[in-house]
């Protein structure tokens, strides 16, 4: 997950939401068309942001089998203001590949990071929960080589987040009985919507945690004033555009270092460690090697 952790890292990392509001907003298309227009335009919402404010230094990709391994170097010094790096478009050879660099270890962070978008795409009168489940197939698994330190796949037993939407009027849940069957293993957790965005703002206000950076774009009036396909793909593409030009010169224009350093510095203090992950996590790393351990 990569998301805000320092409050003044917070402050100037929230580009002014009428920066990115269409000039003509969505309209909401019957119900179950509309959520299938919603999921679409977030799905590719999302994959354009991460795309323009990339946040690994990647240095390989290659397939074993079905699965894709990813090899990364963590070293900040080499990335853009010590957050942003180059997206891979030189290793990635289809669509599978694509969507699997943008989302790995990041599966979360688009339902706090489009909370508000979200809930503009959508129908008022809906329930929509956050779950967290352990799913019981994937068609691949994505291998992380972290560069001198430790691997990590992101295997079964890894959770993800999905959004279940539930009609108040006719208690019907989209598509989510048929999901369920064919792909959760279980649900570890339900929980209300907003809760991740509650957590990302927490989690900003921690002086010393993870110093990776997130940035935050709100659209304002996802609706539309016609139902027509052809107004509502141009409407998604404007949206899309929008996105993709606040998040370049917002990477373009920012520089985290001095604040990067001051986080790092911040880690290295034992006792800051301590009051945050608690003494077994620092005396359980500080023991063990980086490649005695898997996380």
């Amino acid at each position: 997950m990569h998301w805000l952790q320092d409050r003044d890292l917070l402050q100037q990392g929230m580009p002014d939401p009428t920066l990115v509001t269409p000039q003509e907003p969505l309209s909401r298309l019957p119900e179950r068309q509309d959520h299938q227009d919603a999921a679409d335009t977030l799905q590719k919402v999302y994959f354009a942001f991460r795309e323009q404010a990339f946040q690994r230094n990647v240095l390989k990709l290659e397939r074993e089998g079905s699965d894709i391994k990813l090899e990364e170097d963590r070293d900040r010094e080499k990335l853009k203001g010590r957050v942003f790096g180059k997206f891979p478009t030189e290793f990635v050879k289809s669509e599978e590949e694509y969507k699997a660099v943008l989302s790995c270890m990041s599966c979360m962070e688009a339902v706090g990071l489009f909370h508000a978008l979200i809930l503009q795409m959508l129908p008022q009168k809906l329930l929509i929960e956050e779950l967290h489940v352990i799913l019981k197939n994937k068609p691949f698994i994505m291998k992380i080589k972290y560069v001198n330190e430790y691997s990590q796949d992101n295997d079964l037993g890894m959770f993800h987040t999905v959004l279940r939407v539930t009609s108040t009027t006719t208690w019907q849940t989209w598509l989510w009985n048929d999901f369920e069957s064919k792909h959760v293993a279980r649900i570890l957790y339900i929980m209300p919507f907003g809760q991740m965005q509650i957590y990302m703002s927490g989690m900003a206000g921690i002086e010393g945690s993870n110093a990776t950076v997130s940035l935050g774009i709100g659209l304002a009036g996802a609706e539309k004033k016609s139902t027509s396909d052809v107004d509502f793909a141009g409407r998604q593409k404007e949206i899309l555009e929008l996105v993709e030009a606040t998040a370049r010169k917002f990477v373009e224009d920012s520089d985290f270092t001095p604040l990067i350093d001051k986080i790092d510095r911040a880690e290295a203090d034992p006792d800051i460690r301590a009051r945050i992950f608690g003494e077994s996590y620092v005396t359980r790393k500080s023991l063990l090697k980086p490649e005695q351990y898997k996380v």
